[in-house]
Protein backbone atom coordinates (compact mmCIF):
# COMPACT_ATOMS: atom_id res chain seq x y z
CA UNK A 1 0.00 0.00 0.00
CA UNK A 2 2.81 2.41 0.84
CA UNK A 3 4.56 1.79 -2.50
CA UNK A 4 1.31 2.52 -4.33
CA UNK A 5 1.01 5.86 -2.49
CA UNK A 6 4.59 6.79 -3.35
CA UNK A 7 3.99 5.96 -7.01
CA UNK A 8 0.82 8.09 -7.07
CA UNK A 9 2.63 11.05 -5.46
CA UNK A 10 5.49 10.72 -7.98
CA UNK A 11 3.08 10.58 -10.91
CA UNK A 12 1.18 13.61 -9.65
CA UNK A 13 4.42 15.54 -9.19
CA UNK A 14 5.59 14.67 -12.70
CA UNK A 15 2.25 15.78 -14.16
CA UNK A 16 2.41 19.07 -12.26
CA UNK A 17 5.95 19.69 -13.48
CA UNK A 18 5.04 19.02 -17.10
CA UNK A 19 2.14 21.50 -17.03
CA UNK A 20 4.31 24.22 -15.47
CA UNK A 21 6.90 24.00 -18.25
CA UNK A 22 8.75 27.26 -18.73
CA UNK A 23 7.76 29.17 -21.84
CA UNK A 24 10.76 29.78 -24.08
CA UNK A 25 9.79 32.56 -26.46
CA UNK A 26 13.30 32.85 -27.91
CA UNK A 27 13.59 29.36 -29.40
CA UNK A 28 10.93 29.16 -32.15
CA UNK A 29 10.66 25.37 -32.17
CA UNK A 30 10.23 25.24 -28.38
CA UNK A 31 7.76 28.14 -28.48
CA UNK A 32 5.66 26.51 -31.21
CA UNK A 33 5.72 23.19 -29.37
CA UNK A 34 4.46 24.93 -26.25
CA UNK A 35 1.67 26.66 -28.18
CA UNK A 36 0.64 23.33 -29.72
CA UNK A 37 -0.35 22.16 -26.23
CA UNK A 38 -3.22 24.65 -26.04
CA UNK A 39 -4.10 27.43 -23.58
CA UNK A 40 -2.85 29.94 -26.13
CA UNK A 41 -5.18 32.67 -24.90
CA UNK A 42 -3.54 32.48 -21.48
CA UNK A 43 -0.09 32.33 -23.04
CA UNK A 44 -0.80 35.41 -25.17
CA UNK A 45 -2.23 37.28 -22.20
CA UNK A 46 0.88 36.53 -20.17
CA UNK A 47 3.20 37.64 -22.96
CA UNK A 48 1.26 40.84 -23.69
CA UNK A 49 1.22 41.78 -20.00
CA UNK A 50 5.04 41.66 -20.03
CA UNK A 51 5.69 44.47 -22.54
CA UNK A 52 9.42 43.78 -23.08
CA UNK A 53 8.64 40.11 -23.78
CA UNK A 54 5.73 41.05 -26.09
CA UNK A 55 7.89 43.43 -28.10
CA UNK A 56 10.65 40.81 -28.30
CA UNK A 57 8.16 38.23 -29.59
CA UNK A 58 6.84 40.68 -32.21
CA UNK A 59 10.40 41.49 -33.28
CA UNK A 60 11.23 37.77 -33.52
CA UNK A 61 8.13 37.16 -35.65
CA UNK A 62 9.01 40.04 -37.95
CA UNK A 63 12.64 38.99 -38.26
CA UNK A 64 11.73 35.32 -38.67
CA UNK A 65 9.21 36.00 -41.43
CA UNK A 66 11.63 38.36 -43.21
CA UNK A 67 14.17 35.53 -43.16
CA UNK A 68 11.71 32.93 -44.46
CA UNK A 69 11.25 31.02 -41.19
CA UNK A 70 7.83 29.36 -41.40
CA UNK A 71 7.97 28.44 -37.70
CA UNK A 72 7.69 32.11 -36.71
CA UNK A 73 4.73 32.51 -39.08
CA UNK A 74 3.06 29.52 -37.42
CA UNK A 75 3.70 31.04 -33.98
CA UNK A 76 2.14 34.30 -35.15
CA UNK A 77 -0.88 32.40 -36.49
CA UNK A 78 -1.44 30.50 -33.24
CA UNK A 79 -1.27 33.73 -31.25
CA UNK A 80 -3.43 35.55 -33.81
CA UNK A 81 -6.15 32.91 -33.42
CA UNK A 82 -6.71 34.00 -29.81
CA UNK A 83 -5.78 37.68 -30.00
CA UNK A 84 -7.84 40.77 -29.36
CA UNK A 85 -7.89 43.83 -31.63
CA UNK A 86 -4.67 45.41 -30.34
CA UNK A 87 -2.55 42.28 -30.36
CA UNK A 88 -4.07 41.24 -33.72
CA UNK A 89 -2.94 44.51 -35.26
CA UNK A 90 0.57 44.08 -33.86
CA UNK A 91 0.77 40.49 -35.16
CA UNK A 92 -0.62 41.50 -38.57
CA UNK A 93 1.98 44.27 -38.85
CA UNK A 94 4.84 41.99 -37.76
CA UNK A 95 3.95 39.45 -40.43
CA UNK A 96 3.12 42.04 -43.13
CA UNK A 97 6.53 43.67 -42.79
CA UNK A 98 7.94 40.57 -44.42
CA UNK A 99 6.29 41.36 -47.78
CA UNK A 100 9.39 43.01 -49.35
CA UNK A 101 11.50 40.01 -48.32
CA UNK A 102 9.38 36.84 -48.35
CA UNK A 103 6.03 37.65 -49.95
CA UNK A 104 5.14 33.99 -50.60
CA UNK A 105 5.57 33.18 -46.92
CA UNK A 106 3.56 36.23 -45.84
CA UNK A 107 0.75 35.39 -48.26
CA UNK A 108 0.71 31.79 -47.02
CA UNK A 109 -0.43 33.30 -43.73
CA UNK A 110 -3.90 33.55 -45.29
CA UNK A 111 -4.08 29.75 -45.13
CA UNK A 112 -3.26 30.00 -41.40
CA UNK A 113 -6.06 32.44 -40.58
CA UNK A 114 -4.64 35.84 -41.43
CA UNK A 115 -6.75 38.12 -43.62
CA UNK A 116 -5.30 39.23 -46.95
CA UNK A 117 -6.77 42.69 -46.26
CA UNK A 118 -4.81 42.89 -42.99
CA UNK A 119 -1.53 41.66 -44.45
CA UNK A 120 -1.59 43.76 -47.62
CA UNK A 121 -1.51 47.11 -45.96
CA UNK A 122 0.98 49.71 -44.82
CA UNK A 123 2.13 48.05 -41.57
CA UNK A 124 3.25 51.17 -39.76
CA UNK A 125 1.77 53.81 -37.50
CA UNK A 126 3.42 57.23 -37.54
CA UNK A 127 6.51 56.04 -39.42
CA UNK A 128 8.65 58.39 -41.48
CA UNK A 129 7.49 58.68 -45.09
CA UNK A 130 10.80 57.40 -46.44
CA UNK A 131 10.34 54.12 -44.50
CA UNK A 132 6.80 53.75 -45.84
CA UNK A 133 7.92 54.52 -49.39
CA UNK A 134 10.77 51.99 -49.19
CA UNK A 135 8.38 49.36 -47.84
CA UNK A 136 5.84 49.95 -50.62
CA UNK A 137 8.49 49.91 -53.34
CA UNK A 138 10.05 46.68 -52.06
CA UNK A 139 6.74 44.95 -51.44
CA UNK A 140 5.16 45.84 -54.77
CA UNK A 141 8.29 44.79 -56.67
CA UNK A 142 8.26 41.35 -55.03
CA UNK A 143 4.48 41.01 -55.27
CA UNK A 144 4.51 41.94 -58.97
CA UNK A 145 7.14 39.23 -59.60
CA UNK A 146 4.86 36.68 -57.94
CA UNK A 147 1.79 37.99 -59.77
CA UNK A 148 3.60 37.60 -63.11
CA UNK A 149 4.07 33.91 -62.29
CA UNK A 150 0.32 33.55 -61.80
CA UNK A 151 -0.01 34.01 -58.04
CA UNK A 152 -3.52 35.45 -57.62
CA UNK A 153 -3.01 36.36 -53.96
CA UNK A 154 0.02 38.46 -54.92
CA UNK A 155 -1.97 40.32 -57.55
CA UNK A 156 -4.80 40.99 -55.10
CA UNK A 157 -2.30 42.04 -52.44
CA UNK A 158 -0.74 44.59 -54.79
CA UNK A 159 -4.19 46.04 -55.52
CA UNK A 160 -4.98 46.25 -51.79
CA UNK A 161 -1.68 47.98 -51.01
CA UNK A 162 -2.15 50.45 -53.83
CA UNK A 163 -5.65 51.26 -52.59
CA UNK A 164 -4.47 51.78 -49.01
CA UNK A 165 -1.58 53.93 -50.18
CA UNK A 166 -3.74 56.21 -52.34
CA UNK A 167 -6.58 56.60 -49.81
Amino acid sequence: MRLKSIILVCCASMAACSTNETLDTVNPDSFLSYLSKGQNKEVLSGIVSNQPQWFAVLESIESGVKNGDVVWLNIAAKLHDVSDAGSSLALNFSVARGLPYEPELVLSGVDLGFSLNRLCTIPFIEEEQSVVDDFIAGATTKLNELAMSGDGKAEECTKLMTKVHTD
